[in-house]
């Protein structure tokens, strides 16, 4: 069984108040990957996943659907 929320990518940025600052993230597909027992390999199922930026996992601030092609 998959956990519901992996972490994937992260990057720790100070800011001061008022501040803003643009933050990018790439993903692979190994980070869609995760080791099928059945298959005895890594593998990534097509599908939608929901990535998530916050300030920790329960401050999550932004959201996108994206949707993984095979």
């Amino acid at each position: 069984m998959k956990p519901a929320k992996e972490l994937k990518a992260f990057a720790k940025v100070t800011l001061k108040p008022g501040e803003s600052r643009e933050v990018r993230f790439t993903l692979d597909k190994e980070a869609f990957q995760f080791f099928s027992p059945d298959k005895h390999q890594w593998t990534a199922e097509p599908g939608d996943f929901i990535l998530m930026a916050g300030s920790s996992s329960r401050d999550i601030r932004a959201e996108k659907t994206i949707t993984l092609i095979e």
